[in-house]
């Protein structure tokens, strides 16, 4: 992509690296050009931390907490209860409801503590799609519906997952699992506390 500037022209490349066609017109505004530049980038980069939460009986939370990677200032928090779903359901929904929430394009790391949901998005789903979704025993691929929307979305970012250890002292990684827990607990309690209801009726505690 190139970007022309009076008097020359900047070639910048996806890696980051600059290349001028012109050696000579590396001055003082070009200098002044690139910092704008990087600024723009930066300002289009995120750091996400997503969990997910369950108890049985069918209660479940994701959550998501969306900072700006350079000032590291929350940009939004979203959380979420769902009824009757899983824990990996749970994970996996965070990561694509998060990346629903940035711009198209921008450089997003994705903090996770769960290695189920790094590896269905970045190994596993390679072999899943060359043997048609069937695992390796010849069972369907669980959570398809979830897995494929959110590789589609991920195509759309530059993206990258860091996984963190749950409950070890990462302070965003505690913000979103105190409040998908929570959530998971209200859910439980109502629907212990109400059996005949809890068949019919779905209640939000969030």
């Amino acid at each position: 992509m190139s970007y022309i500037y009076p008097k020359f022209t900047l070639v910048i490349y996806v890696s980051n690296s600059l290349i001028f066609t012109d050696p000579s017109a590396f001055c003082r505004d070009s200098i002044h050009y690139i910092e704008q530049l990087k600024e723009a980038r930066m300002l289009n980069s995120y750091h996400v931390y997503t969990d997910g939460s369950f108890r049985a009986p069918g209660c479940g939370a994701w959550g998501a907490l969306i900072l700006e990677a350079h000032t590291q200032e929350v940009v939004t928090e979203i959380f979420e209860g769902v009824w009757d779903t899983t824990n990996n359901r749970m994970e996996m929904s965070a990561v694509g409801n998060a990346l629903r929430c940035l711009p198209v394009g921008s450089d997003v790391t994705i903090f996770a503590d769960s290695r189920y949901t790094i590896d269905c998005f970045t190994k596993w789903h390679w072999g899943w799609k060359k043997n048609d979704w069937i695992t390796l025993t010849g069972k369907p691929v669980s959570n398809r519906d979830l897995i494929e929307p959110t590789l589609d979305l991920l195509t759309l970012y530059k993206t990258k997952f860091v996984h963190v250890y749950g409950h070890s002292g990462n302070t965003y990684n505690e913000i979103v699992d105190t409040r998908v827990q929570g959530i998971t607990a209200k859910m439980k309690s109502w629907r212990l506390s109400n059996p005949t209801k809890a068949l019919t009726e779905h209640p939000r505690f969030w």
